[in-house]
C-alpha cells in the first residue's frame, strides 16, 4: 500500500505481521484487511505503543491508516503512518478463564510394600 491509496482515515483491522527482502534489506510488513503496510520506527513505535511490543498481540486491532507528510532526504514527501483507532473501535477482550480449585491427590498413609517381597525365588 502507498501513500497515494489513502484518502483520510482507514479504518481497519491488523491480520498479521511477515517479513519481507526489499532492496536487499529485510523489512518487517504489516499486513492489515486494506493492504499491506512496510512498517518504519514511527508506525512500530506507535502499535507497539498501544498494543505492546509483541507483534502477535497486534492481530486483531482496529487501526486507523492515514496519508501524511514527513521529510525524507531534505525533501517533503507523502507517507503512511498508522494509529491504533480510539478504545470505542477496538474489539472487545475475550473473556479470560476462571481459575479451577486445585486438583485432590491421594497420598496413602501406609508405606507401600516392597514389590520384591512376593517374589519366591
Amino acid at each position: 500500500m502507498k501513500a497515494s491509496d489513502v484518502e483520510g482515515d482507514v479504518l481497519t483491522r491488523v491480520t498479521g505481521m511477515r517479513e519481507a527482502d526489499l532492496n536487499g534489506e529485510d523489512k518487517l510488513v504489516l499486513v492489515t484487511e486494506e493492504g499491506d503496510i512496510v512498517m518504519n520506527k514511527t508506525n512500530l513505535t506507535s502499535l507497539a505503543d498501544a498494543f505492546g511490543p509483541e507483534s502477535d498481540n497486534w492481530v486483531g486491532q482496529a487501526i486507523f491508516i492515514r496519508s501524511e507528510k514527513t521529510n525524507f532526504s531534505g525533501k517533503r514527501v507523502d507517507c503512511l503512518r498508522v494509529y491504533p483507532a480510539p478504545e470505542e473501535e477496538r474489539p472487545k477482550p475475550v473473556a479470560k478463564f476462571e481459575k479451577r480449585p486445585a486438583i485432590k491427590v491421594f497420598v496413602p498413609k501406609s508405606k507401600p510394600r516392597d514389590i520384591d517381597e512376593n517374589i519366591p525365588f
